[in-house]
């Protein structure tokens, strides 16, 4: 039996006045090519969202026993910054998603499917996803560096090297589209040789409907190597080729709702 970890994921400490390292962090990051220090949402995203992910294409090798489409269920959160962060839709800060919550939930999300599966269509690689998490370390005030590390030793570092993002707010209409370049360093735990890799994730929301009654849907695609353009909501099965000078290769995409779940 998988035994499931619920993470906490910020802290006091995160969540205090910032440093003078981190003022100059984020003044460094409104220079040309940095991008935002992180992607911003409007105020109605404050507090814990039910996410429906729809998964059309995946490479993960925990996934190859599954018959895609591939729907799956899990929490996300979205916290403040910068300002009041007792999650109050009055709160003057910058919304930000919580990914160190919102890694752990996804993950935890995918052993629990991997439990139900049958033994013969458990899979080798599927080990991968066999450990639980002991601790995924992240900060608001510093969102371009996560490390989770498992129980077995082994550990992954997503670190975002590059990132754009636009906000388009009304009173009835939000349109949130971002792009992140990643580099992705796993260890298997011991003294084995670091997997490093690199992804550029595309995501666009849009929701519709009053403050705090929204529906929000979603579109994200990853690509692997990054070098590529395009809009992800007119990609189709087979992705087609972007501005990089070449064909991208795709390593995942999904269609996500968010369903008010507090």
């Amino acid at each position: 039996m998988l035994s499931i970890t619920t993470i906490t994921t910020t802290s006091d400490k995160a969540l205090a006045a910032q440093t003078a390292g981190e003022a100059v962090r984020r003044s460094a990051a409104y220079l040309p090519g940095y991008g935002q220090p992180d992607i911003y949402y409007p105020s109605s995203f404050i507090g814990k969202w039910k996410a429906t992910r729809t998964i059309i294409a995946s490479d993960d090798p925990a996934l190859l026993s599954f018959n895609l489409p591939l729907t799956i269920s899990y929490d996300l959160r979205f916290i403040t910054v910068d300002g009041d962060s007792n999650g109050s839709s009055n709160s003057n800060g910058k919304v930000i998603a919580d990914r160190a919550f919102n890694e752990a939930s996804y993950y935890n999300a995918i052993r629990a499917l991997l439990e139900v599966r049958p033994p013969q269509l458990q899979l080798q690689s599927q080990l991968q996803i066999s450990a639980s998490i002991q601790s995924v370390n992240w900060s608001p005030f510093n969102p371009n560096v996560l490390n989770t590390i498992y129980n077995n030793g082994s550990s992954k570092e997503i670190k975002v090297t590059k990132r754009a993002a636009e906000l388009d707010d009304n009173s009835t209409t939000t349109l949130i589209s971002s792009s992140e370049y990643r580099r992705v360093t796993a260890t298997t735990g011991g003294m084995g040789i670091p997997s490093i890799s690199a992804s550029r994730v595309m995501t666009k929301w849009k929701g519709e409907g009053e403050r705090g009654n929204q529906i929000v849907e979603g579109i994200e695609v990853v690509y692997l190597d990054g070098m590529m353009g395009g809009d992800p909501l007119t990609a189709g099965s087979g992705v087609g080729a972007g501005g990089g000078g070449g064909k991208p290769q795709l390593s995942s995409k999904a269609r996500l709702k968010l369903e008010r779940s507090e």
